[in-house]
């Protein structure tokens, strides 16, 4: 029991301290089926925007399900910088079988916000990795151009939010 404490307070403060230098955090070699387009999508997608936010979610949840108009333009508000990629958390169902079903509320809700950034079904190492450290949806992990995890963020944002974060990771005073 107590190896249990002790290994999730290690991925907590993994994942709410700050990275520090020499603890950094590479996000790695992957390929996801982009479940909202064509092809699957790898790391070189990092190398498109200075940040990128992998925002990890699930249809059942409202507050992810409120602030999908406000990451669907983030891309367009910040001129490029930074761009979302989502991780569909809940396309896995029982016993690690794909949930059809929630990939379809998906593809709704992304309509109804119109969202057209990758989402990702949920497969590979470091996004399985990083999924089980996850203790609360939604939850985003924000990724450089060279795949390493400069912040974590919990919770949701409104669209003012998300933009005036996007400004100060990008300044440098986060």
């Amino acid at each position: 029991m107590l190896k249990r404490i002790l290994c999730l307070l290690f991925v907590l403060l993994l994942f709410t301290a700050p990275v520090a230098a020499e603890e950094d955090f590479f996000f790695g070699q992957f390929e996801a089926e982009n479940l909202n387009g064509e092809g699957p999508v790898t790391e070189a997608i990092f190398e498109d925007a200075a940040l990128t936010f992998i925002n990890f979610w699930a249809t059942w949840c409202p507050p992810c399900v409120e602030e999908l108009p406000a990451l669907a333009v983030i891309d367009e508000e910040t001129g490029g910088e930074v761009q979302v990629i989502g991780v569909l958390m809940d396309a896995i169902g029982g016993r690690g079988r794909r949930d059809d079903s929630a990939i379809a509320a998906m593809r709704k809700l992304l309509d109804n916000a119109n969202a057209e950034f990758p989402v990702l079904f949920p497969e590979g190492d470091i996004i399985l990795e990083i999924m089980s450290a996850i203790q609360a949806v939604p939850t985003t992990v924000v990724v450089d151009r060279e795949g390493m995890v400069v912040d974590v963020h919990v919770g949701s944002m409104t669209l003012k939010q998300w933009l005036a974060y996007a400004q100060e990771l990008l300044d440098g005073d986060a």
